[in-house]
């Protein structure tokens, strides 16, 4: 392929658009999406408002339920900050 020999850009309009759209493969894709999308989502916002409730509780010993459910969320920002932190040339820098 030369790359030296460029045509000049023509104007389509939205016949890109107009292809996409009477593809069988992206129509599929989008039928697939919306069928994840709907299968999902209410599930997931289900089982958050459950889990919210749960941790919500005055039981005993709910703060082990929610060590464990928060954990997963605290790690995740403490674990890349102490790596960046060790790595870090200006540590305690002021």
């Amino acid at each position: 392929m030369n790359i030296a020999r460029f045509r000049e850009p023509t104007f389509v309009g939205l016949q890109n658009y107009l292809d996409l759209f009477n593809d069988p493969y992206f129509l599929q894709v989008i039928k697939n999406t919306l069928v994840y999308v709907i299968g999902t989502v209410p599930i997931s916002i289900i089982l958050a408002f459950l889990f919210a409730l749960l941790v919500n509780r005055k039981v005993r010993n709910v703060g082990w339920l929610r060590l464990a459910f928060f954990h997963r969320w605290c790690s995740r920002w403490s674990v890349p900050l102490r790596f960046g932190f060790s790595f870090s040339r200006q540590i305690m820098d002021f």
